[in-house]
């Protein structure tokens, strides 16, 4: 199953550079500007992965992952969290699996895929 739309829920910052990365071959993106929209957006059909920045403005991503994570029409669906400071959220990321090469968007999403087998 191929990545056919991606949620971003952060600020416009982090969806302009997934959108740049990714180009027009990537995946659809939808822009989430709170955890609320992201997980609604998740749930929809066709929408297989959800990238999330580490604070939002109603929840920080390790709520939203485990309310994702409660939830049975999303608790299969890849999350990446994205974060830039030593925080919860870094710690949370260290016991995940090593992406190959996080240095894109392009490769955060065929890591993500690639961990989900949906590649």
């Amino acid at each position: 199953m191929a990545v056919d739309r991606c949620v971003v829920a952060g600020d416009n910052s982090l969806f302009a550079a997934l959108s740049q990365s990714l180009g027009p071959s990537g995946p659809d993106l939808e822009s989430a500007p709170d955890g609320e929209s992201a997980i609604r957006l998740l749930s929809k059909q066709g929408v297989t992965i959800l990238v999330v920045e580490d604070q939002l403005a109603d929840m920080c991503a390790t709520d939203v992952l485990k309310r994702v994570r409660q939830r049975p029409e999303t608790r299969s669906k890849p999350v990446i969290l994205v974060s830039g400071e030593d925080s919860e959220i870094d710690r949370v990321l260290a016991l995940m699996p090593r992406l190959s090469n996080p240095s894109t968007g392009s490769s955060l999403i065929d890591s993500a895929s690639t961990c989900r087998g949906t590649r």
